[in-house]
């Protein structure tokens, strides 16, 4: 009597441990959820406010198996330096909304084997769990159920580790997602949201490219000199559907109206010797561009 009262209390142990396994393996997936939703975020930004895609990407992966979350989380979060890195971070711009995508945790190659290693180690750690556990043991023998609670453990302390470490990328990146939001949230971010498209525009690093390289001694360039410029550096068929463009968005006509436009540059007139007017413009202090 005494000898099953222990067994069926070891029994209970297991099931408790059991539980706690599986919800941490629940926890890890989670995880892998919350950074892949958040990897790409697309945001609306208007007078009514800020909106995002988030919910949209939560129900696509509600149905995710977690050998797929942990697949898409490995190639989507690592990329070790023998990858290319150039668009690990992309952003796509609109007039009323902003796509950001967040870019790869660069590594080298022997981390970057690791991670995918453990992860794909824990996931066959869960599916063992979940589908071979119970049928190893011999839940009316001692020996059995004692090391079935062995094998809790130890699984535990091989998949506590990767979940610590999951759990630290979360907790690095919400702030920064909270402070990409509130910002976007703003008045300054929509309106950076709305000017995105223009501020990325030919024209717009044609006049900054003609400010770095042809401006004077003073500091001014002349306008009419860096539409010339523009001009000759770039694909003329473009840059007239790009004016187009930029008419029928932001209402600009001329190359000054872009510039006054996108809040990047300081504009004067001066006379010239001829009675005439010269327009000139400069970049704002403390803005500083690298067009190459």
């Amino acid at each position: 009597m005494e000898a099953n009262i222990e067994l069926d209390d070891l029994i209970r142990e297991v099931q408790r441990k059991l539980g706690r396994n599986v919800l941490l393996f629940q926890q890890i997936e989670q995880i892998l959820k919350w950074m892949l939703i958040h990897q790409e975020v697309i945001v609306w930004s208007n007078k009514e406010g800020i909106k995002t895609n988030l919910h949209e990407r939560k129900k696509s992966l509600s149905k995710a198996t977690m050998g797929q979350i942990a697949k898409d989380f490995i190639g989507n979060t690592f990329s070790h330096s023998e990858d290319s890195c150039s668009d690990e971070n992309d952003c796509e711009v609109n007039t009323n909304y902003i796509r950001l995508t967040f870019g790869s945790i660069i590594c080298d190659e022997d981390f970057y084997n690791t991670r995918k290693t453990e992860l794909e180690a824990l996931i066959a750690e869960r599916n063992d769990l979940i589908h071979h556990f119970l049928p190893r043991w011999n839940f009316d023998e001692f020996e059995s159920v004692r090391a079935a609670e062995k094998y809790l453990d130890e699984q535990r302390e091989r998949v506590f580790p990767e979940y610590e470490f999951l759990k630290s990328l979360v907790e690095n990146s919400q702030e920064d997602r909270k402070q990409l939001i509130d910002y976007l949230s703003s008045d300054e971010g929509r309106k950076d949201v709305i000017l995105s498209t223009l501020r990325g525009s030919h024209h717009l690093f044609g006049l900054i490219n003609y400010a770095n390289t042809k401006k004077r001694n003073d500091g001014w360039a002349v306008l009419d000199a860096a539409q010339s410029f523009i001009r000759q550096n770039y694909d003329e068929n473009f840059l007239i559907y790009e004016l187009t463009w930029i008419k029928k968005n932001y209402q600009c006509k001329t190359l000054k109206e872009i510039a006054n436009k996108s809040e990047f540059f300081e504009i004067r007139e001066e006379p010239t010797d001829k009675g005439g007017v010269r327009v000139l413009y400069r970049v704002k202090p403390g803005l500083e561009f690298d067009i190459r």
